[in-house]
């Protein structure tokens, strides 16, 4: 790894949420690991599109539940 690559794995890190080794992740890698986490820890594999779906889903439902509290 030459100065050029740290430099640049330093300028990812300030500038991107999601960095791994330096190295921005893009989001078939975070579908990937997102599907192995979802299928490890809640026995059903959810990639990116999927749990999307399911976040808009559940708030929408539970923001509509709650409005009457505003």
């Amino acid at each position: 790894m030459g100065t050029s690559d740290v430099v640049v794995g330093i300028e990812n890190y300030q500038n991107f949420l999601f960095v791994a080794h330096g190295k921005v992740v893009t989001s078939p890698m975070f579908s990937k690991e997102l599907h192995r986490y979802t299928q490890s820890h809640m026995g059903a594999g959810l990639g990116l599109q999927a749990y999307r779906h399911v976040a808009t889903f559940f708030m929408r439902h539970h923001l509509q539940q709650g409005t009457h509290l505003l």
